[in-house]
């Protein structure tokens, strides 16, 4: 009997250790199934972009929209891509790891391990994944890969790196800055400036020039987002958003970024509903655009040109001087109705077949630069352009910029006008 007794209480034992197993399991599991479908990341490299997202897709975006399918050799969620000269890395769920040394064919790396990767960074033929739990991996060639620890039990959530330093950050503020992978130091941002900022949690790290940026959210959405620079994370100089457009920022707002990139003037970030904001040295100069009807996830700055990418596999490529140009639709709509004018700039079977928003004038984007003087005369009138995708919008507004035009607009789509379209004579 007391044997029995004995092997009873190691039983239940060892259920509770398998059901605590269990529910962890399950717990992380549901966190992967909740990721909303579509693109979470994206990077520039050799003339195009690349964007990857959930169960396991990737596409090559051009500079002019067009969009072309990779094949990849797995189906989970991928997190994050870099690219160093030639080679593409992406990471993803369940030890994924996909190299490929000209961005066409992708193999998958073997790390022996199934955690999810969160983030991968590169620098010089030196290549860092983060992991859970402290976790990373290391490479010299891209495809075989070393696990190390560091002394954190949270998730390597994100990593970037220059020319000779990588910078590892967590959720919880644990900074990790180690020359060429090795000799880390570490300090935890919470504890180390205890009083004189409020507790944030980090989300994103990424490097330009020589300067890591880290992005935050003050713990319970009490101030602006946090954005501060540093060059080793001994000094760190914070970003100040107390005014957007020309206004003191509402903090009830709950602004929040979700990635961080650049252009050749400004910081531009993508921020929760479909917002941008761009940073300017100018305290009071910050501006922030309405960009999408859907939640954009990340933004990538190559050749002139900003890719955002967001819930839906959405995407959208524009040029970084144009972006004040945009008019959501809603705003656009409104416009019409007090006097703009708009412009189709699609051919004329596009808008015979698709239908067309009521009111507007039919210019095709080849005959803008000739018509537009003769159908518009007055360089003061607001003039709204649009097409299917934006693109050819974009390119008419550039054009009637070139012209003299004053108060000129463009719109991404027309799927959300707020009437229906027409096919009748105007």
């Amino acid at each position: 009997m007391a044997v029995q007794r004995k092997f009873r209480s190691r039983y239940k034992c060892w259920a509770a250790i398998l059901f605590l197993i269990s529910t962890l399991t399950m717990a992380r599991v549901g966190l992967a199934q909740e990721t909303p479908e579509g693109y979470l990341a994206a990077v520039y490299s050799d003339g195009s972009f690349i964007a990857v997202g959930t169960k396991g897709r990737a596409d090559l975006i051009t500079l002019d929209k067009k969009r072309v399918p990779l094949q990849l050799p797995t189906q989970a969620d991928l997190l994050d891509v870099c690219a160093d000269g030639h080679v593409i890395l992406i990471c993803g769920r369940n030890g994924t790891i996909l190299y490929s040394h000209d961005g066409n064919k992708f193999e998958r790396c073997d790390i022996s391990c199934r955690t999810d990767i969160f983030s991968v960074a590169a620098s010089n033929g030196l290549y860092i994944a983060g992991s859970e739990q402290g976790l990373i991996f290391v490479s010299a060639d891209g495809m075989h890969w070393t696990a190390t620890r560091l002394p954190t039990e949270n998730d390597i959530v994100s990593v970037a790196a220059d020319n000779q330093y990588f910078m590892l950050i967590t959720k919880e503020t644990d900074v990790f800055v180690g020359f060429r992978g090795q000799n880390w130091k570490q300090i935890n941002f919470n504890e180390e400036y205890a009083g004189y900022y409020k507790p944030q949690t980090f989300s994103k790290v990424l490097n330009i020039g020589s300067a890591f940026f880290v992005v935050g959210q003050p713990i319970g959405h009490t101030a602006s987002p946090l954005i501060m620079s540093t060059e080793l994370g001994d000094v760190w100089i914070p970003i100040t958003l107390m005014m957007i457009n020309g206004e003191p920022l509402d903090t009830s707002s709950k602004l929040e970024i979700r990635s961080l990139s650049h252009d050749s003037q400004d910081l531009v970030a993508v921020c929760n509903q479909g917002r941008l904001l761009k940073i300017s040295e100018c305290v009071t100069c910050h501006k922030l655009y309405d960009l999408s009807e859907v939640e954009l996830t990340a933004m990538v700055y190559g050749n002139g040109h900003h890719l955002v990418v967001g819930q839906d596999f959405y995407y959208d490529v524009f040029k970084s001087e144009t972006i004040q140009y945009r008019i959501q639709t809603a705003q656009a709509f409104q416009a019409q109705k007090n006097g703009a004018i708009v412009i189709d700039v699609r051919t004329a079977h596009e808008r015979e077949t698709n239908g067309y928003i009521p009111g507007s004038i039919h210019i095709p984007i080849a005959e803008v630069r000739e018509r537009l003087p003769g159908t518009v005369p007055g360089i003061q009138s607001p003039v709204i352009f649009y097409c299917s995708r934006g693109g050819r919008a974009q390119q008419a507004a550039e054009i009637a910029l070139e012209l003299g035009y004053e108060l000129v607009f463009y719109l991404h789509e027309i799927d959300h006008w707020p009437v229906a379209l027409t096919n009748d004579d105007i």
